[in-house]
């Protein structure tokens, strides 16, 4: 598969370097969160740790990122994969729990303003890929997300009585807001690659810009935590580096499988990268690739 990206000038944000990447002109999404406060869609607990409701009315074309959090209900989950819905739908979809020692409460989920930091994305990504290899389904590592999370929350030294991954971004509310209040991407921009220290974190590419400005707070949300985690060291990885890293990703054999609702996935992973596309009508509505490590 390949995409044909256009990167505009890299800049450092805090110890973040941000290559943004501009251009497309794709259609229109509505995120979980606007569809949510327009009434569109509910999200509502099964009972089963690996599963919940959407239940979406319609009324548009809904886009639900993977690693995207929904805080609540009987233990906050993070969605394993990225999904399209343009057509109502009611439909049981993949999470996995980010939040170890709770379950108990209601049924019903709220709003969460964060995405899982790039690392734990890997871990959904390649875990995913190997499920849907060996049982066709969207399962995650459970066990690896825990432990990450475990390992985040202590190099933190954020206490959290549940072992919750939001635990983390609250308490770091303040150090993760000045990354986002100081953004400023090129108006074209459909995504980016951010790199902290000498480490590729990742790389978000929407089908436009439109997708990315309603995103990019949540999403630069989980970057901050993932750089917060590697304040020193300055060097950084060359422009061939990032060319590398890319064709990498686009050079791969996709293992191609129907999306959870609608559309088509390509998805790859090994021991260095797990990346991830969601296509609709030979449109790329969103990829994501990370290092594994």
């Amino acid at each position: 598969m390949m995409m044909d990206l256009k990167f505009d000038e890299p800049y450092f944000l805090r110890n973040l370097v941000i290559h943004p990447i501009v251009g497309g002109n794709g259609g229109s999404f509505l995120t979980v969160d606007e569809a949510r406060q327009a009434g569109m869609l509910s999200i509502n607990d099964t009972g089963m740790v690996e599963e919940v409701d959407i239940d979406f009315g319609g009324g548009g074309n809904l886009f639900i990122l993977d690693g995207e959090e929904i805080l609540g209900a009987l233990q906050n989950r993070v969605f394993n994969t990225s999904m399209i819905a343009t057509e109502p739908v009611q439909r049981r979809v993949p999470v996995t729990c980010v939040e170890q020692h709770r379950w108990e409460g209601d049924r019903i989920f709220s709003h969460s303003d964060v995405v899982a930091y790039p690392s734990l994305r890997s871990i959904l990504a390649s875990s995913v890929t190997r499920s849907l290899k060996v049982s066709r389904s969207f399962r995650a590592d459970q066990k690896a997300v825990w432990k990450s999370v475990k390992n985040t929350l202590k190099t933190f030294k954020v206490s959290s009585v549940t072992g919750s991954m939001h635990d983390a971004f609250s308490t770091l509310k303040d150090e993760i807001d000045r990354f986002v209040e100081e953004a400023e991407f090129p108006e074209n921009t459909r995504g980016f690659i951010a790199v902290a220290g000498n480490k590729i974190l990742g790389m978000d590419v929407f089908v436009g810009p439109e997708l990315f400005r309603k995103l990019r707070k949540k999403l630069l949300r989980g970057y901050a935590l993932e750089a917060l985690t590697r304040m020193s060291g300055r060097t950084i990885p060359s422009t061939d580096e990032i060319k590398d890293f890319v064709k990498y990703l686009f050079s791969r054999d996709y293992l191609k499988t129907p999306g959870v609702i609608e559309g088509e996935e390509l998805r790859y992973s090994d021991k260095k990268v797990a990346v991830h596309a969601l296509k609709k009508g030979g449109e790329v509505i969103h990829l994501a690739g990370f290092p594994v490590k």
